[in-house]
């Protein structure tokens, strides 16, 4: 049966794991994929939403299928409490030995008949391996999930029963040279350790969890040798400290930058957007008049996949909506409704609006900041002069030390602010950001998240 895919699927969901098998379809490679694919081992560097995970998705479920690709083994490696270096990184290897059997048996339930023919060795340290790192509550959900699986399984430990061998498996370079020599026997090209998920540790920023990610980064360099491939998914923001980390560590793991040109980041979305209208000439120049959108995109979509496809959304549900190509007032009508959201990074002192960093003047940050931090984004005009641009703690009171009439200081203001509207806004005469309550007195901040 075919699963149907909406709207919302194709544009809204953006996480590879939630994504159907229907991911492939709407798939486009990114530049330089073929330093992924392989044998060679990557550190894949990307942004949040660049398409590390999806990449690293459709590379493995096209490596499914066949007995002679690559073995996956999947680790997403969780901070460990009170870390001892030389506990956390045994810790770490324990943790790949196990997806490593959980992997095996997998690969084994799909093909049972190789195992069936593997030379009695590689069956054995199979069988042994498996039983020593996969607890027994994982071995009977993965032979439920594969009936096959329990008769090959049951049928080699009986016959391994009366086999001796000097073989005991432990975490050793031994066992994991021994244990993947049996799976080449199988057929298996290797093995690829994805490491993935550390996009998701809590203040990754810390010293402490840096130093943890350098213990996986010790870890996984611990198991690179012949037919092994490591593939680390790093988030950008973490990339300084670990690339230089691996550089020293080993020459072997090659960083590589997963960036998007604007034709390819263009495709994704006409990709979707085609298979919705059924139309092999829908456009993003077709949705907009004047392609509007595509500079829209540009600008705020941060040349990532995941920030172009939700930027896209409300502009492509009304032209589905209508079945007819917006008009400019439509658009610019849904561009104020669905702003692309504004937020400062105080730590890096960064603005970003939708998924892009924006560039400003350290005035317009300071002024920015302020305004950021007030409870609901808003404050008088003179709090933002006395207080944002002068630095000072109170508004002084009128004849104090550093009082000033307001017409010496509302120009500066208003000046101050038409500056900040040219940093910030698509159209600074008609401001979607920062925005003036004339005769109040007030300046607000809109479309903060």
């Amino acid at each position: 049966m075919t699963t149907q895919i909406s709207l919302e699927d194709l544009f809204t969901l953006l996480r590879a794991e939630q994504e159907g098998e229907w991911l492939e379809r709407f798939f486009v490679p990114p530049e330089g994929i073929e330093r992924v694919r392989g044998m060679q081992s990557v550190l894949l560097v990307g942004a949040d939403g660049s398409g590390k995970s999806a990449l690293m998705e459709v590379l493995i479920r096209q490596s499914l299928p066949s007995p002679a690709g690559p073995l996956i083994v999947r680790w997403r490696p969780m901070p460990i409490s009170n870390p001892d270096p030389l506990l956390s990184i045994r810790q770490f290897r324990e943790e790949v030995f196990r997806e490593l059997g959980v992997a095996t048996l997998e690969w084994a339930g799909r093909f049972p008949q190789r195992v069936q023919r593997t030379p009695q060795w590689a069956q054995h340290v199979w069988i042994v391996c498996v039983e020593a790192f996969v607890p027994s509550i994982e071995q009977e959900r993965l032979m439920d999930r594969y009936p096959a699986l329990r008769e090959v399984f049951t049928r080699v430990r009986t016959t391994q029963e009366s086999v001796r061998s000097a073989f005991a498996p432990d975490c050793s370079v031994e066992t994991l040279r021994s244990w993947v020599q049996a799976m080449r026997e199988m057929g298996c090209l290797g093995v690829w350790v994805v490491v993935e998920g550390l996009e998701m540790w809590e203040s990754p920023e810390s010293d402490v969890l840096k130093e943890q990610l350098r213990h996986v980064l010790s870890s996984m360099v611990w198991f690179e040798q012949l037919d092994f491939a490591i593939k680390i998914l790093i988030p950008a923001r973490l990339s300084a400290s670990l690339l230089s980390t691996v550089k020293l560590q080993n020459r072997r793991i090659q960083p590589v930058a997963l960036t998007w040109s604007v034709n390819a980041l263009k495709e994704i979305v006409e990709r979707r957007l085609r298979f919705l209208t059924g139309k092999q000439d829908s456009t993003l120049e077709t949705l907009i008049q004047d392609g509007l959108l595509l500079e829209w995109l540009k600008r705020y979509g941060g040349m990532v996949p995941r920030g172009w496809l939700d930027l896209a959304y409300p502009f492509v549900k009304a032209y589905l909506e209508k079945k007819a190509p917006l008009c400019i007032s439509e658009a610019e009508d849904i561009f104020r409704t669905h702003p692309p959201r504004l937020q400062l990074d105080v730590e890096r002192k960064q603005v970003i609006l939708g998924y892009s960093i924006w560039e400003v003047s350290p005035q317009s940050y300071d002024l920015l900041e302020f305004l950021y931090h007030q409870p609901d984004f808003s404050c008088t005009k003179e709090e933002l002069y006395y207080k944002a641009l002068r630095r000072l703690p109170n508004i002084p009171q009128k004849d104090m030390e550093g009082w000033e009439a307001p017409s010496t200081w509302w120009g500066v203001m208003d000046t101050a602010l038409w500056r900040l509207r040219k940093d910030l806004e698509w159209d600074p005469r008609n401001p979607l950001y920062v925005l003036s309550e004339r005769r109040k007195g007030v300046v607000r901040l809109n479309g903060v998240w």
